[in-house]
């Protein structure tokens, strides 16, 4: 019984800080889109690899640096 909670309990924080890595990624993201409006795409590059860095299948990062 013990073990069955624990592994539950691993489950459930595994799975938020995953959530936490997709938010910050989207957020990086965000902020790569409002440096290439500013004229400013090579910030927005290394803005877009960091959100991979963070979630490698983040597919509004990948267009977004296919895009730039």
């Amino acid at each position: 019984m013990k073990s069955r909670f624990l592994i539950l309990l691993f489950t459930l924080f595994a799975t938020c800080t995953f959530a936490q890595q997709k938010e910050a990624a989207e957020k990086l993201v965000d902020e790569g889109v409002a440096l290439h409006d500013k004229g400013d795409p090579d910030g927005a590059l290394k803005l877009y690899d960091k959100a991979l860095e963070l979630d490698k299948d983040n597919l509004l990062a990948l267009t977004e640096k296919a895009y730039t």
